[in-house]
């Protein structure tokens, strides 16, 4: 039976000071389980919960645990929020907090907001616009590498940097024949480098559609796991050649409100073919190739991505 962990029946019960439900919310947000990661989130719920009296021990230690990985900042965050809660309160603004680009709730100034892919051999960078669109200063890793935005795209969510030195390595756009629904693709980039592996993680799926929401055709709908952090990133075929640009994961909570439904998996990407009007735009020279021979592993395609792969970071 299809899990419907978090349709609005049970976010009510959590809402009405159900401590059981309280705390299963908060394990949800603690472990990503149908929703976005986001630990102020899942420490307030479980503050709540525990205000109550419900504090069996695993909930103890997962609570302990959970102080390690935040920042004395997000603590303090998620104890306001506890205090300020009332029961039968809306979560819109909660909901609102996990879309698609926003920062995790509580974090510092300077956070790591995405990543992106070196495209010309002059230091030209792709990204997405969200992921820079607020930045004061932006760095990309490695090597802490401050970057220029020279243009930038906000209806296709796409934006340009530039960095000095030689990158080494530049990704080729695919031409010719495009994907089509069940391709299989790979996405390589930087998910929740605040917890996860500093370096650039590769995770493999299929395009589902080739348009987002509202049938917008400048956009690839795909079945590959992506987390915030992703964005800006390449997507790839099995060639190892660029068919788009991670843009954004479908908002779960929302929907859930919506339909009572929790979706699967749904993600989109900015397309290749509007990546390569941009470009083309802008004046950028980049490589581009039909894809052709045997197909790559997945191994094989992230290990190539990563050497021109970028963390992004932003200084709001």
């Amino acid at each position: 039976m299809r899990r419907r962990f978090l349709d609005r029946a049970f976010r009510r019960a959590a809402n009405q000071r159900l401590p059981a439900a309280q705390a299963a919310l908060a394990y949800a947000y603690e472990r990503g389980a149908g929703v976005p990661t986001d630990y102020v989130l899942a420490y307030m719920w479980f503050n709540l919960a525990r205000s109550q009296g419900h504090n069996p021990q695993p909930m103890r230690e997962t609570m302990e645990a959970l102080e390690k990985k935040m920042t004395p900042e997000q603590i303090a965050e998620a104890q306001k929020r506890s205090r300020e809660w009332r029961a039968g309160a809306d979560i819109t603004d909660a909901i609102a907090r996990a879309a698609p680009g926003a920062p995790p709730s509580g974090t510092p100034s300077r956070t790591m907001s995405g990543s992106g892919f070196l495209v010309s051999a002059e230091g030209h960078i792709v990204t997405n616009h969200h992921v820079v669109a607020s930045c004061q200063k932006v760095t990309v890793a490695p090597g802490s590498a401050e970057a220029a935005v020279i243009a930038r795209d906000a209806r296709n969510d796409l934006a340009l940097l530039k960095v000095a030195g030689a990158p080494a390595g530049v990704a080729k756009l695919r031409t010719g024949r495009s994907v089509r629904p069940g391709d299989e693709v790979v996405v390589v980039g930087f998910p929740l480098r605040q917890v996860l592996a500093p370096n650039p993680v590769v995770t493999t799926g299929t395009v589902s559609a080739l348009s987002g929401l509202g049938n917008d055709t400048a956009k690839l709908q795909i079945a590959a796991p992506v987390q915030q952090g992703n964005s800006g990133g390449p997507l790839l075929d099995r060639h190892g050649l660029v068919v788009g640009v991670v843009q954004s994961k479908l908002n779960a909570l929302r929907i859930a409100g919506a339909t009572g439904d929790i979706p699967q998996n749904v993600n989109f990407a900015v397309n290749g073919a509007t990546l390569q009007s941009f470009l083309e735009a802008n004046g950028v020279g980049f490589g581009a190739a039909p894809p052709g021979g045997a197909a790559l592993s997945a191994a094989d395609v992230g290990e190539q991505a990563a050497r021109y792969t970028v963390a992004i970071e932003c200084a709001r």
